[in-house]
């Protein structure tokens, strides 16, 4: 039945792009068929190669949940696969533009055929049980109208409507409740997850959906390169540039737009939401693997509602950590399998073509679990059942080797260049002198802001230090019980696979090492959530009889305070825009939105700017200039950039880029970040909406 549906979609898929070749569509007939078929090639793109190669294998899921998460992640990696061999057999065959819109179409309709053939012949197809519904759960209720409003407030936000902070705020104060409605629903596991989904969904899409332009800072170094995909057809692995060998992130995106007709801009808005929702579903699963499944919820949640989730369209880092989630599903759940071979292998090189950092941390992982096991053999009774076997080893030597070989291969190895530099820049802050100024994404100088700051601030760094207590508390007692036969196995190697990652946030406490105290949370909450919920659990056994506390709603009404401080929603909500920055940043409720959402005019100037500026100069820019930069050049584009620098040395133009409407940005700590007045640089462009200004700087 499955691979009925399957073909019958892809036929779907087949008959509309027919359609918008051949007629000449009137608009929004054309506009609806374009919207269909990002739905349609984003789905099929997204869910059936994963989900035919599960069947294949005869990888029966314990779950519709398991399902879903592991057919996504598989997916990405497999049509990351495809296109990658696609691309180079037809370059050698003579064609020069392989990545066409209709080669990509071929190349799907090609893979669900042999892989249901495959499945018809050899595997197994399930009849999965129907969804049971009784009355709706309020969790879904809730999470259902969150989704239109948050997309509808966006898009206020973007036309400038003046009731469109109030629809997000609306829209985030009913998102926080869901917890809490979650935490009084009787429903099943499958619900919950969807439940999830949906939310995550929301959270990312009302902040995606302002403006009319992918914004934001890593996803614009995408946007130009699959922009650069579309206009020569062909990927080179030699092109140098940051995102060329992440094509676990670039495959699938260039497909779905390319099939779908519909603008780089909004198919990236829509389809990378899609994917990368699913990883608070794969911490549900992976959490209630050893807790309750009503408490699990709250793993999940922990992970959506904190600001790096849901701020902009990150991108590498979320693939990353899908794909480190679902490695670890199968690791942990799954590890008895005998089709989890492949799987691990699918998966381990969509990890490694879409965030080096995650893939390192994750060969970390596999060698803390390798040397442990080999310890542990030498100990009469061992903590766990489950020992790292010889396809372990065979898979961690195997990933090592794709990694160092993938990145010296491809970008001329430039990604690998910085690969080497990052440890060298690590051991000089170790080595440095301690009482040298840390830098701003170390936890000890958030601390210090945090100490300079009102009763706000002081409120938000307590949400965030009860829950990193509770995730540390949790950590505790599993390593206090890692002997003891009554704690879960899942459980204790859980902690074990995390550890590389508590160490980076150990390490970004003080140091920086290139990757910061925020990014090292945003890891260690998708890695290390559930310990939360352990922690919790703790702490309230231990409370005195006379004292009875749910843990539930606790934890609850800490995360609606997470999510509606992590927002911005609170500063909103109380006025207090003249306050001295008492979040990090407000987000979409921001009224003066100082961070990098911009219009036709501020792209515009940018795009003048590369058309009339040195090509052999690395440029500089503050602000908008930035990121509007990097989706119309290739070359690294920073304000504080020493080296990394193949294009030139000192004396480069440091643009600006200022909207008219646009307010003077306050309480900097770079100089270069904003443009305080026109007499800063040169008033070198205008069109009337937005200005560009230079100056010439000097690096050291």
């Amino acid at each position: 039945m499955d691979v009925a549906w399957l073909s019958f979609g892809y036929m779907l898929l087949l008959l509309i792009f027919a359609t918008g070749e051949i007629f000449q569509l009137p608009l929004t007939i054309e506009l609806g068929l374009q919207i269909t078929q990002l739905l349609l090639a984003g789905g099929l793109i997204l869910f059936s190669p994963g989900w035919l190669f599960l069947r294949l294998l005869r990888f029966t899921p314990q779950n519709k949940t398991d399902a879903c998460l592991l057919a996504g992640a598989t997916s990405v990696a497999l049509w990351a696969i495809a296109v990658f061999i696609m691309n180079f057999t037809l370059f050698a065959l003579g064609v020069r533009r392989p990545l066409t819109d209709s080669n990509l179409l071929l190349l799907l309709g090609i893979l669900i055929s042999f892989l249901s053939l495959m499945v018809v012949s050899y595997g197994k197809t399930l009849k999965p049980k129907p969804w049971v519904f009784s009355a709706p759960p309020r969790g879904l209720l809730l999470s259902a109208v969150a989704l239109p409003s948050a997309m509808i407030g966006a898009q206020m936000t973007t036309v400038g409507h003046p009731l469109a902070n109030e629809v997000l705020l609306a829209t985030l104060i009913l998102i926080s409740m869901i917890p809490i409605a979650l935490g009084f629903d009787e429903t099943t596991d499958n619900i919950r997850a969807l439940v999830i989904y949906v939310t995550s969904l929301a959270l990312i899409y009302h902040m995606a959906f302002i403006s009319d332009f992918v914004w934001g800072w890593d996803v614009n170094q995408t946007f130009y390169l699959i922009t650069h995909l579309v206009d020569t057809g062909y990927w080179n692995p030699k092109f140098l540039h940051r995102r060329t060998p992440l094509i676990s992130i670039i495959f699938p995106v260039l497909s779905t737009v390319e099939i779908s007709g519909v603008g780089l801009n909004w198919g990236m808005k829509i389809f990378i939401p899609i994917i990368y929702a699913l990883l608070p579903v794969g911490v549900y699963s992976l959490a209630k693997e050893y807790l309750p499944s009503k408490l699990s919820i709250y793993s999940a949640f922990v992970v959506m509602f904190y600001q790096r989730f849901f701020n902009t369209i990150q991108g590498k880092q979320h693939f990353g950590a899908l794909f480190l989630i679902a490695l670890f599903l199968v690791l942990l759940k799954y590890d008895e399998h005998k089709g989890r071979v492949p799987i691990l292998l699918a998966l381990g090189f969509g990890l490694i073509t879409s965030h080096y950092v995650s893939a390192f941390l994750f060969l970390g992982s596999l060698f803390l679990y390798s040397s442990a096991s080999w310890i542990l053999k030498y100990v009469r009774v061992s903590p766990v059942n489950r020992h790292f076997s010889k396809t372990h080893y065979i898979f961690m030597i195997l990933m090592s080797l794709v990694f160092i070989t993938w990145y010296i291969y491809t970008a001329d190895q430039y990604i690998f260049e910085q690969l080497i530099l990052i440890p060298h820049g690590v051991i000089v802050e170790l080595l440095s002198n301690s009482s040298a100024p840390a830098q701003k994404r170390t936890g000890t100088s958030l601390l210090k802001q945090t100490l300079q700051m009102g009763t706000l601030r002081w409120l938000y760094f307590s949400v965030y230090a009860s829950l990193l207590g509770l995730l540390g508390l949790g950590v505790l007692r599993t390593t206090k019980d890692y002997f003891d036969a009554s704690t879960d196995d899942c459980q204790k190697l859980h902690l074990l696979l995390a550890t590389p990652v508590f160490a980076l946030f150990v390490f970004s406490i003080r140091f920086y090492g290139h990757f910061g105290i925020d990014r090292a949370i945003d890891l260690i909450l998708v890695v290390a959530a559930p310990f939360i919920v352990v922690g919790l659990l703790w702490v309230t056994q231990h409370l005195p009889s006379q004292v009875q506390m749910d843990p539930s709603v606790g934890l609850s009404v800490l995360l609606a305070m997470f999510l509606l401080l992590n927002s911005g929603a609170v500063h909103f909500a109380l006025d207090l825009e003249q306050e001295p920055r008492p979040v990090p940043q407000s987000f979409a409720l921001e009224p003066e939105k100082n961070w990098a959402v911009f219009n036709s005019q501020e792209i515009s100037s940018a795009q003048w700017y590369v058309g009339h500026s040195n090509p052999d100069k690395l440029t500089t820019a503050g602000n908008f200039g930035y990121i509007a930069l990097q989706r119309n050049q290739n070359r690294y584009t920073h304000w504080t950039s020493k080296y990394y620098d193949r294009y030139g040395s000192v004396g480069e133009a440091d643009l600006y880029i200022r909207n008219h409407n646009a307010p003077i940005c306050r309480d900097m700590d770079l100089p270069s970040y904003c443009l305080q007045t026109s007499s800063t640089g040169a008033h070198i462009y205008s069109n009337g909406r937005s200005d560009v200004y230079t100056k010439v700087i000097h690096m050291t």
